[in-house]
């Protein structure tokens, strides 16, 4: 994997913060079963589908009408999730229907026929192959047999264009149409003994009437106009018990005459029924030895594999103290499928398969699959002999940043040093312009404001005759014209030192100046009556300098940079971090501050010193400087 296709670490963490794809419920329910993207591991107990899908090809070949197994494994070993795998594979592959009947649904046992019609409906209403439900995907079969029956050379449909046909076309079409099926359904398969069921399912493949189709095939009564519209019976809730199993029947009958099925019984490890008058586990094995005798009776073309998931102690504490008959029932004459207790060597696989599409669907690249894991971290968790949910829990756990992206230490650092207020440092002039010289420092070779910053010196020589006044000089080009510009930090109430500052910044032979910016808050006025008003005068009247006003808005996210910078080693981070962070959030070069010490510095004064295009101006209002204060006008110079 390529470093620069990674994303970065701020990214992955994001991520990681605003979701966990292990904090859900570890236990698989219904709708998992049903859903497309429970993550699974192929390997992990691939013996056990293996056996099932050979079951799938011997009854596909009619080497076996009915053919039952059972599959141990202890709680949370993955049982439904290999349940989830076959029914993933058939639907991906189109080879065959899926039946999940989950054993807590039987709750009343005098309605145990009535309940298991429903609930072979409910999975016929889920989504098979072709992009349609199971239910169409059986219709589009009915409705293709039926015409091929008649005209053997004709063209069958496929179930989405079928499904889409008669989405648009109207219901009294689709009424005439769907008895024309029928009829021509029946004459070309006589031994289909109901042409009701067969109706109701044809009627899925209309979107509008699919879910009364689905409510009439669970045996539950219609609405009396909804059921002439259909040309459905009702049956009588008295009835419904004793009609349940012909249906249920009769819709395994149609399904066999194109697919071999798989009837999946999980979750009865669960105990008695709520009336306590019979046990769960025997209910269900009842239920199923019920199947095994009666539906080698339904001519079945292609066959059915019944496939029954408990835990251990269940089989032997609950299955094997049936009656022998529901014994063999439940697993044939074979022994259980054993499933693995423990991920072991799989756990790396597993972890991934949960991490793919999390990162996927963000559109993210981790610098590893298994990010924030580390391989032997999770290998080492795998020798504790852990199952998959208890390995899924501890990912749940633990799924947090591995490390801060460096950009994100930075802004950390950053945003702790902004929370502090500037207080009296607002007035330290040597800590403002430490500041101010680091961040004109981070733009040595950019544009701004037209010029391009070239150097800059921190240190104004010659010392002695500087005494610091003049904080730090910033070089400049433009248009190839060398601009030297010396700026000083005076927040001094004291007349002489802001007296002493303002003259240096006038002696530009001196200092090797072209010009000079003083750099004081709006509010620190200079009275005329001050020797530093002379200078100042001189400065931007005579010598082209200026005045930038200083705000606390403008000066405290520059302190902060600095006070980060000055601190890097300590905070673990490299000047090449905090540089990368200045330029990505545009720290300097946006920076009010920075920029009005740079604007404006014009060609004259880089010809020479003298300020000859801005005298006029300059003495017009150097006049007016005399009523008003220097700083009423001297902003209009910048």
């Amino acid at each position: 994997m390529a470093r620069d296709s990674v994303s970065s670490i701020k990214a992955l963490n994001d991520a990681i913060a605003s979701h966990n794809p292990f904090d859900r419920l570890r236990a698989v329910r219904d709708p998992e079963i049903w859903s497309q993207g429970l993550p699974d591991v192929a390997a992990l107990n691939g013996h056990a589908d293996s056996a099932v899908f050979q079951a799938i090809e011997r009854v596909g070949a009619g080497q076996g009408k009915v053919i039952s197994m059972a599959i141990t494994g202890t709680s949370g070993a993955g049982k439904s999730h290999l349940i989830h795998r076959i029914r993933h594979r058939l639907q991906v592959e189109g080879s065959g229907l899926f039946v999940y009947v989950n054993a807590n649904h039987f709750n009343e046992v005098n309605l145990m026929r009535h309940e298991f019609q429903q609930i072979l409906v409910d999975s016929l209403r889920r989504s098979g192959s072709y992009g349609v439900l199971q239910c169409q995907q059986l219709g589009t079969d009915l409705v293709n047999g039926a015409i091929k029956g008649l005209t053997p050379e004709a063209k069958g449909f496929a179930p989405l264009e079928l499904v889409r046909k008669l989405a648009v076309s109207s219901q009294s079409k689709n009424q005439v149409w769907v008895n024309q099926v029928t009829e021509a359904l029946f004459k070309t398969q006589p031994d289909i003994s109901d042409p009701d069921i067969a109706r109701a399912i044809v009627w899925t493949l209309c979107n509008a009437q699919t879910p009364f189709a689905i409510k009439w095939l669970a045996g539950k009564v219609l609405a009396p106009w909804k059921a002439d519209d259909l040309g459905l019976p009702n049956h009588s809730r008295e009835d419904r018990e004793s009609v349940a199993w012909e249906t249920g029947l009769q819709i395994l009958h149609l399904i066999s005459k194109y697919y071999p099925l798989v009837i999946c019984f999980d979750d009865f490890d669960l105990g008695e029924t709520p009336d306590n008058t019979l046990k769960r586990e025997r209910v269900v094995a009842s239920l199923v030895r019920r199947l095994l005798d009666t539906l080698p009776l339904v001519n079945l073309d292609y066959g059915i594999v019944i496939l029954t998931a408990m835990t251990p102690a269940t089989w032997k504490e609950k299955i094997q103290t049936l009656p022998p008959a529901l014994v063999t029932g439940i697993s044939g004459k074979e022994d259980p499928i054993e499933l693995c207790d423990t991920v072991g060597d799989w756990i790396v696989d597993l972890v991934t398969c949960w991490l793919q599409n999390f990162y996927a669907d963000r559109r993210l690249t981790p610098p590893a699959p298994i990010y924030p894991f580390d391989a032997g971290q999770l290998r080492a968790l795998g020798r504790e002999k852990l199952t998959v949910r208890q390995v899924l829990e501890w990912c749940a756990q633990n799924f947090r940043r591995a490390e801060l992206d460096p950009q994100e230490k930075v802004e950390r650092a950053f945003e702790g040093a902004m929370a502090v207020e500037l207080g009296e440092r607002y007035w330290d002039n040597s800590l403002l312009a430490g500041a101010l010289c680091f961040g004109f420092q981070t733009l040595v070779g950019q544009t701004v404001e037209g010029v391009k910053v070239e150097a800059v010196a921190g240190e104004v020589k010659p010392k002695s005759a500087n005494h610091d006044y003049i904080n730090f000089k910033v070089i400049v080009t433009q248009n190839g014209e060398v601009v030297k510009i010396g700026v000083a930090v005076l927040q001094d109430e004291r007349r002489q030192s802001v007296t002493a500052g303002l003259k240096r910044l006038t002696k530009y032979e001196t200092f090797d100046l072209t010009g000079g910016c003083l750099v004081r808050d709006a509010d620190k006025a200079i009275p005329a009556g001050w020797e530093a008003w002379g200078y100042l005068h001189r400065l931007v009247a005579e010598l082209g300098g200026k005045w930038v006003e200083l705000k606390a808005e403008d000066i405290k996210p520059l302190v902060a940079i600095w006070s980060v910078y000055q601190d890097w080693a300590e905070q673990k981070l490299s000047e090449a971090e905090i540089f990368e962070f200045i330029a990505q959030r545009r720290l300097t070069v946006d920076n009010a501050l920075i920029r009005g010490i740079l604007r404006g510095w014009g060609g004259e004064l880089a010809a020479g010193g003298k300020a000859v295009g801005n005298a006029g101006s300059a003495g017009e209002l150097a006049d007016t400087a005399e009523m008003a204060g220097a700083r009423d006008f001297l902003p209009d110079l910048m």
